[in-house]
């Protein structure tokens, strides 16, 4: 089977890795099996997948034949003139249309409204229930048009470390103010007695050469003012290594499963961080608590079931 998929990023790139892009490469990955994917894109990939054929999103001719052959477009991400182009030529071929997850969040709404007003769509995707919601209110869209459709993290390159080292992780774009870094800060200051290890700040850190690294980690914390869903969590659980969580944060795990989930303020942050840290029972059951969750919810199975249940549909 053949999708035409349209996307702004997909993976990790030299100067520019993101959730959206993450998902992609993951979601391609799991359903390798299955799916031949021909994907248009603005930036260029750093790695590649053999299941994957890569053009640009300005590649018309490409384009055109890559549409006569597929079952169906996905619209991933990229809200941007050369994707509603393209995705425009779809609509009038008469292809089958998904959009999203990574596509409509009700922030450009007068870019998202033009788009649903100049595209015939099949289904559309959300990454969480909160925005599919959104999306149904404020366009006026029947909700069983929409699914939320998360995916995890890569489950063969994320799973448990064979080294266990005693700190606590905080990774982010630092200069994204919603990863709230000031908090990680305090939070560290305050609980000297652990070593805490910041990625991200106070420059980037590279995607590909940080894993190993961060699987080691004996804690992850999430200080995010809000998350749509939190790849970075997944990643963690994924790897068995817990969280320190709030509710603000979509996908925020399982209390005292994944994690503990507690209140975003300092006293209460620190609290659960020295529950988890100094307890190694605790920390152990947290540790295959994250695990058994990121496998039960994430893996790639799961994943390809949803998705040809979606084109079922169509």
């Amino acid at each position: 089977m053949n999708i035409t998929l349209l996307a702004f990023n997909i993976g990790a790139t030299k100067n520019f890795t993101n959730g959206p892009g993450m998902s992609l490469y993951n979601f391609c990955k799991a359903l390798s099996n299955d799916i031949r994917f021909d994907i248009f894109l603005s930036l260029k990939p750093e790695e590649k997948l053999d299941n994957c054929n890569y053009y640009s999103i300005n590649d018309m001719q490409k384009l055109k034949k890559s549409i006569a052959k597929s079952r169906a477009i996905h619209y991933w991400s990229g809200l941007t003139p050369s994707h509603i182009a393209a995705a425009s030529i779809g609509s009038k071929l008469g292809r089958p249309i998904i959009l999203g997850p990574n596509l409509l969040d009700c922030v450009e709404r007068d870019k998202e409204k033009s788009l649903l007003d100049t595209i015939s769509y099949s289904k559309i995707l959300s990454v969480n229930d909160r925005i599919k919601y959104n999306i149904s209110f404020n366009y006026d869209i029947h909700h069983q048009m929409i699914e939320t459709f998360i995916v995890g993290p890569d489950m063969d390159r994320w799973h448990p470390s064979v080294e266990s080292n005693a700190f606590v992780l905080w990774k982010g774009n630092c200069k994204h103010k919603v990863k709230d870094i000031e908090f990680a800060l305090k939070l560290r200051d305050r609980l000297s007695k652990y070593e805490f290890r910041i990625m991200g700040y106070p420059n980037p850190y590279n995607y590909l050469r940080h894993i190993d690294e961060a699987k080691s980690a004996s804690l992850y914390i999430n200080t995010s003012f809000s998350e749509t869903k939190s790849q970075t969590l997944m990643e963690s659980w994924a790897s068995a290594v817990p969280s320190v969580t709030h509710p603000k944060i979509y996908l925020h795990g399982v209390n005292y499963e994944t994690g503990i989930i507690t209140n975003k303020s300092l006293d209460d942050y620190s609290e659960a961080i020295s529950e988890i840290m100094d307890n190694k029972i605790l920390r152990r059951n947290l540790s295959l608590g994250a695990r058994e969750y990121a496998v039960s919810n994430f893996s790639n199975n799961i994943l390809s079931k949803r998705y040809k249940g979606v084109l079922g549909e169509l």
